[in-house]
């Protein structure tokens, strides 16, 4: 079974990654301070940004491929805490491709919609990054590092993703039913579009290119674009919710003082439909995906 390393193991989709490709992959699942139970898993603790440990790490799992979405990803944290992020975004990447080209190791780098301004939306792969936010630089930088240090290796930029952490790491829907189930208010944003994907979606994909020899960037995600409002009106109605319980609003009134976000960064994924075996897909089957996947505790609101 040929083996593969995945960094970020202990996030949303890290975790679910390593679970997804443990089917057809030896995974080994990188975390940087809190270990996951991820099913038996073999899981590595390894400080990204550190050259020596990365090339420790590869030299003791000896990946056929690797799969990087270890980061900083939190929006507000990266602009508060720059030279953390770049730390673990750039100098963290650099670290593995440097030492995935030692190895022959293939390389799956994950970057974000974020390296977008959002003023158009509908971004191909040969749109240039124009970031507003330090979060959307540094993967930027990350990207520059990946494709200048490891020729052959993949850049994919993926959306809002869709889905429940099997870790204790956060998500769009796992957050907003944890505010429903403590009473909590729940605000969706109407000037916020993206074209979301459901994990599960994404894992197949991300395991499917690992195999593969595709190189540059690619864009994944949903073949919709959507608001983040209507986002959370499917999540209400299929939790039989009333979809006016959440409060409307725009995210240029709600975000104000922290970090800017761009408006529209919803992708054009012509390229992936084109080479994928793996069929992306709309918010409703996404959802019907999720639906039909997620354990029923994730979803019950008592």
């Amino acid at each position: 079974m040929p083996r593969l390393l995945i960094t970020g193991a202990s996030g949303f989709v890290g975790g679910n990654l390593a679970v997804i490709a443990s089917r057809t992959w030896e995974v080994t699942g990188s975390y940087n301070s809190h270990r996951p139970e991820l099913g038996g898993v073999r899981t590595k603790q390894l400080d990204i940004a550190s050259e020596t440990a990365v090339a420790e790490a590869i030299e003791c799992v000896k990946p056929d491929a690797a799969i990087h979405l270890a980061a900083m990803s939190n929006i507000d944290e990266c602009q508060k805490e720059q030279d953390a992020a770049y730390r673990v975004n750039v100098i963290g990447t650099a670290n593995l491709a440097d030492a995935c080209r030692a190895s022959g190791a293939r390389l799956v780098s994950i970057s974000t919609d974020n390296v977008f301004d959002g003023k158009r939306g509908c971004y191909s792969e040969d749109d240039a990054p124009n970031p507003i936010n330090f979060y959307g630089r540094s993967k930027v930088l990350a990207e520059t590092e990946v494709l200048k240090r490891a020729p052959g290796a993949l850049v994919v930029r993926i959306p809002l993703m869709l889905g429940f952490p099997l870790t204790e790491a956060g998500s769009f829907l796992g957050g907003i039913v944890r505010a429903l189930r403590a009473r909590q208010p729940v605000m969706f944003f109407t000037d916020e579009w993206r074209t979301p994907c459901d994990v599960f979606t994404l894992c197949d994909a991300l395991v499917e290119l690992a195999a593969n020899e595709m190189s540059g960037i690619l864009h994944l995600g949903g073949t919709e674009r959507v608001s983040r409002a209507e986002i959370g009106r499917s999540l209400l109605r299929r939790l039989r919710l009333d979809e006016e319980m959440a409060t409307y609003t725009t995210a240029a009134e709600a975000m104000k003082g922290r970090a800017p976000r761009p408006p529209d960064v919803s992708f054009d994924v012509t390229r992936a439909r084109q080479v994928l075996a793996t069929a992306l897909l709309d918010l409703e089957r996404s959802m019907d995906r999720i639906w039909e996947a997620t354990a029923p505790d994730a979803l019950r609101l008592s």
